[in-house]
């Protein structure tokens, strides 16, 4: 019995250990578990192999440390198949590789299909890119140093037992596994939303509401989708379609964000004085059940989630709504002595807040569950009929990963034989950057061109300067060998280019110095190699069917705007003509074809199977919130084709139109910023334009207009507020992914 107590105890802690330090969802502490798992591999490769095999240990080097790098945000056992798959390839390669680089034509053509096929069967499963892309740089050495195939097969071998050893660090002692580290990351989201709506609307009766308390729940709930919003970026998942992980994990927690917007927005429409709520007693109440209930469902939600269950039915929700929105509407009409008439319109605010908050519920359910479900379409469950129908759709040049591949595979091919036929000193360092400038559009090469030569340069002129004041075999030397050695593992999968490139520079030729030749011209070696890779590899993106997707998406995007702009003037319109009302489905429907062309661009430019410079998740939160712009301009579209604002409608007309005239704005200078990449510039705020409109409407409802008109009339107009309230929230979120995206 105590052994079975101490078993119990030892277990739970060893939970809570593991989901503590193991699944973190902390991006600098997994990073520095990857890299100390990496370090310790290396390690034990060296120890072993300069013990015993001295003359392989580069050859088991190098799969260990390659290896290592392939962290793609899957499943654990689709990760392990992953690394299987690139031990088993290199096995096979790499004494292929070993007796091609005996011929210079040979050696040209290997590297040439090696390259092609690597970045190819992207195609196939986007999972594969970077494992390909590993398997490249691991098979291109053995090419450059040739040897017999006795010499090929024991290097295969080496290379086998450095794998193995990654393989057992990397995935049997303490692994981390992504999907776990999601659904906790997930779950502290959804917790600290639950708390910020579990705030007790009944206490708070007598003394008000505490904003200082409902600010810091709010702050602490949207700290938690901030770190869910980063966990693509930590796991570099890298899908090609705008309905992937990335994709969806983003709409998420878009979602999420909005439902906390609208939690805060029916905190502060239920922030009545102790007269008004006692005056509005009866809807009071209501509201206060409704909100309990609210919250209840909002439980079912998380549930639903947390344990894959349907989705729980808001109907009846939904329905409890609309009849107290009717009451309310009622009693209004009713004028009963005392009636708050600045109050009522708080109140029809919060049910409008919470009708919102059911039907963000259903939206975010489905983002959800693609989110939670991110590793079935990777290694382990692939599609071949799905793949065959990808590989012959793409095997033409009409295909920009077709087109990519040859690409690269060019640029491979020419380095490679410049390498050779020139007998050009440490001429692998030719190839490997050339493959690794080679982008998938003209703007990405320049610019990774351009970051490559610059951090070679510093990084070269640093150890130069390092080896001269310290010497070769100093305490001191060692030490920053090793921590250099830590920051390019920890570097490696950084999306800070330059930072890299310095490191790893630096850390190369402390090791060539160290283990090859003490020849200080090894840096200025260094620098023509890159400066030449960089040239040869900006020309192969230059005169080889050039891919400017960079280019081409900025301008549909910018393209939306005008789209939007001249749909938003028309919508502008107080009652449309037949002639109008044919414009507006024009105008629907050149911008709903306008959102489908940057989807297919978006497709194009994020051909990149290894991590780009450019920021994938905010052009796809860029692109998400022009969707949904476009949504709310349709809701807007559809109210004002129904002349029921009536008289109410014409009163506040002038402040609508100054609404629609600051949102028109906005987006001719979001357009102008994206085509031009000018610095962003500050926009109106449209949350003071929808305060004067409400302000309009209490002085309105003073001089009692409101209460005389129809119940039709006032759901309208409320419905249109919430709209336009909504409208003013995406064009906000517009605003900060510009801001962010011009910042990177």
């Amino acid at each position: 019995m105590n052994s079975r107590l101490i078993m119990l105890f030892i277990k739970n802690h060893w939970k809570k250990f593991y989901k503590k330090y193991i699944y973190s969802f902390d991006p600098l502490s997994t990073n520095l578990k990857n890299t100390f798992k990496a370090l310790l591999s290396l390690l034990i490769t060296f120890v072993i192999f300069y013990s015993f095999f001295r003359d392989y240990l580069l050859w088991a080097l190098l799969p260990t440390f390659f290896i290592s790098q392939i962290k793609v945000g899957n499943s654990m056992s689709s990760r392990r198949m992953n690394m299987l798959i690139s031990i088993l390839i290199i096995i096979i390669l790499t004494p292929v590789s070993t007796i091609s680089g005996n011929s210079l034509i040979v050696s040209v053509l290997w590297i040439m299909i090696l390259t092609f096929i690597a970045f190819f069967v992207t195609v196939i499963n986007q999972t594969y890119s970077l494992m390909g892309m590993m398997i490249l740089l691991a098979v291109v050495i053995p090419i450059n140093i040739p040897g017999s195939f006795e010499q090929g097969i024991y290097r295969s071998l080496s290379a086998a037992s450095g794998g193995v050893i990654s393989f057992i660090i990397f995935y049997l002692i303490l692994p981390i596994r992504p999907q776990i580290i999601l659904n906790t990351i997930l779950g502290t989201a959804l917790d600290d939303i639950l708390d910020f709506l579990n705030i007790n609307i009944k206490d708070k009766k007598a003394k008000g509401f505490n904003f200082k308390e409902i600010n810091s729940r709010k702050d602490r709930a949207l700290n938690a989708i901030k770190r869910l919003r980063r966990f693509p970026v930590m796991f570099n998942l890298a899908p090609r379609q705008e309905g992937g992980p990335i994709a969806s994990i983003t709409a998420f927690s878009e979602s999420l964000e909005r439902i906390i917007d609208d939690i805060t927005a029916m905190y502060m429409s239920f922030d009545l004085s102790e007269e008004e709520r006692q005056r509005l007693a009866p809807i009071h109440s209501q509201l206060s059940q409704l909100h309990n209930k609210t919250k209840q469902k909002f439980y079912d939600w998380v549930k639903a989630i947390k344990k894959k269950e349907k989705l729980p039915d808001f109907i009846q929700l939904n329905k409890e709504i609309e009849n107290i929105q009717k009451e309310l509407i009622d009693l209004r009409k009713s004028k009963p002595k005392g009636f708050p008439k600045s109050s009522w319109l708080k109140a029809l605010h919060v049910l409008y807040a919470l009708k919102s908050l059911v039907r963000e519920l259903s939206h975010a359910y489905n983002n959800c569950k693609r989110s939670l479900s991110f590793s079935k379409d990777e290694v382990t469950k692939i599609n071949f009929k799905k793949a065959i129908e990808n590989l012959k759709n793409n095997f033409n040049f009409k295909s920009e990963i077709f087109r990519y591949s040859i690409r690269v595979a060019i640029a491979a091919a020419i380095a490679m034989f410049v390498s050779k036929y020139f007998d050009v000193e440490r001429g692998i360092w030719i190839v490997i950057f050339v493959i690794i400038i080679v982008k998938s559009n003209l703007g990405n090469s320049i610019k990774t061109g351009g970051l490559r030569l610059l951090g070679t340069i510093i990084g070269a002129g640093l150890s130069t300067g390092f080896v001269f004041l310290t010497g070769i075999h100093s305490p001191v030397f060692y030490t920053f060998l090793i921590i250099s050695v830590f920051l390019t593992i920890f570097l490696m999968q950084s999306p800070y280019y330059l930072a890299k490139t310095i490191v790893i520079t630096f850390c190369v030729l402390l090791i060539y110095l160290l283990l090859v030749s003490e020849d200080y011209e090894l840096s200025l070696i260094r620098i023509y190699n890159t400066a030449g890779a960089v040239g040869l590899g900006l020309i192969v993106s230059y005169f080889f069917w050039p891919n400017k997707s960079g280019k081409k998406l900025r301008s549909v995007i910018a393209d939306n705007f005008t789209i939007e702009v001249k749909y938003l003037k028309t919508i502008s319109e107080s009652f449309l003509s037949d002639d109008e009302k044919n414009i507006l489905i024009s105008d629907r429907n050149k911008l709903e074809n306008s959102l489908k062309n940057t989807s297919n661009t978006f497709k194009a430019a994020m051909t990149e199977p290894r991590k780009s410079v450019v920021n994938k998740e905010e052009i796809y939160a860029l692109i998400l919130h022009q969707t949904r712009i476009q949504q709310k301009l349709d809701e807007l579209a559809n109210l004002n084709k129904q002349p029921s604002g009536g008289e109410l409608r014409n009163k506040i007309e002038g402040n609508i139109q100054s609404f629609y005239n600051q949102s028109i704005q906005c987006l001719e200078i979001f357009e102008n910023e994206i085509r031009s990449k000018s610095k962003p510039k500050a926009i109106p705020d449209l949350s003071q334009s929808i305060e004067n409109i409400r302000t309009r409407i209490k002085e309105l409802d003073k001089s009692g207009l409101i209460a005389s008109l129809p119940i039709d009339n006032i759901l309208h107009l409320s419905s249109y507020l919430g709209v336009l309230q909504k409208l003013a929230l995406e064009i906000n979120e517009t605003n900060k992914h510009i801001i962010r995206l011009y910042n990177l």
